[in-house]
C-alpha cells in the first residue's frame, strides 16, 4: 500500500513538474519563433506538439515531434495574428505520458507593449522641447548681446591693464553664448528624438497609417544631421572669428 502511494506522489510530482502551464515569451508577428518545453524533472525520450490555438480560437491540429537538445524540445513557427497562442505538447517523463499546455504572445516589435513606458518615454523629449523654448525666449537677442559684450569688454579690460586674462570666465561666457546663438541645433535634436519615441510606438502597436511614413522620415532626419553638424561647425567657427576681430577693433580703439 505504501509503494503504490509512494508511487503515485512521484507520478504526481512529474506531472507537476511537467504539466505547470507558463508562457514562454513574448515574439515578432510574422518572424520565424522557437516554441520550446523541457522536460525539468526527468528524462524524456520524446516530445510532440500536438496543437496550436490561435487568438482569434481557431485550432490548428500539429501532431508533429518536437525537435531535442538534451531535455529542450523545440519547434518551428511563424505567428500571422497578434494576440496569446496556447499550444499543447505530450511527452513521457521517466516513461509516463503526459500533455502540457503553455502560451506565448505576439506583438509588432517582439516586445511587450506597455502604453505607460511609452508614455513617460513621451513626456522626456516634450520636456527637453518645452525647455529649449523656454531659453529661447528668456535669453533672447539682447541678452546674448549682453553675454557676447561680458566675454570681449572682459578679455580687453584684463588685456589693457595687464592683469591676468581669466579663461575659465571667459570660456563659460563664450560657450553660453554660443550654446544661446545655436538653438536651431537643440530644436533640431528635440524633433528627432520625438520621431524616434513615435516609431518605437507605431511599431509596437502596429498605427498602419504611419507605419512607412515615420521610418522614411526619420531617414531624411538622419541624413539633414550631417548638414546640421557642417552649421554647427560653420557657426562655431564664424563665432570664434567674431570674436577675434571685434577685439582687434577694440585693441585699435574702433569699438566702445
Amino acid at each position: 500500500m505504501n509503494k503504490k502511494i509512494l508511487m503515485i506522489m512521484i507520478i504526481g510530482m512529474f506531472l507537476f513538474s511537467f504539466a505547470a502551464a507558463e508562457d514562454i515569451g513574448v515574439f515578432k508577428l510574422n518572424d520565424k519563433m522557437q516554441i520550446t518545453n523541457y522536460c525539468q524533472e526527468a528524462t524524456c525520450t520524446f516530445m510532440n506538439i500536438t496543437t496550436i490555438t490561435t487568438p482569434n480560437g481557431t485550432l490548428e491540429i500539429i501532431n508533429s515531434g518536437m525537435t531535442q537538445n538534451f531535455q529542450d524540445f523545440n519547434y518551428s513557427y511563424t505567428p500571422i495574428e497578434l494576440g496569446t497562442y496556447n499550444f499543447k505538447t505530450c511527452g513521457n517523463p521517466s516513461g509516463v505520458l503526459i500533455c502540457d499546455s503553455d502560451t506565448f504572445d505576439i506583438t509588432f516589435s517582439g516586445r511587450q507593449n506597455n502604453i505607460w513606458a511609452f508614455i513617460i518615454s513621451l513626456i522626456v523629449p516634450i520636456l527637453l522641447l518645452i525647455g529649449t523654448v523656454w531659453l529661447n525666449r528668456t535669453y533672447d537677442k539682447q541678452t546674448r548681446d549682453a553675454l557676447y559684450k561680458k566675454l570681449v569688454v572682459g578679455f580687453f579690460n584684463a588685456k589693457r591693464s595687464k592683469n591676468k586674462v581669466d579663461f575659465a570666465t571667459m570660456m563659460m561666457y563664450l560657450l553660453a553664448y554660443g550654446f544661446l546663438d545655436m538653438m536651431f541645433v537643440l530644436y533640431y535634436l528635440d524633433v528627432m528624438l520625438l520621431l524616434f519615441v513615435f516609431k518605437d510606438l507605431v511599431v509596437s502597436f502596429g498605427i498602419n497609417a504611419f507605419t512607412e511614413l515615420l521610418p522614411n522620415l526619420i531617414k531624411v532626419v538622419l541624413w539633414g544631421l550631417s548638414l546640421v553638424g557642417v552649421f554647427l561647425i560653420m557657426k562655431i567657427a564664424g563665432i570664434t572669428m567674431k570674436v577675434f576681430e571685434d577685439l582687434k577693433e577694440m585693441m585699435r580703439g574702433g569699438i566702445d
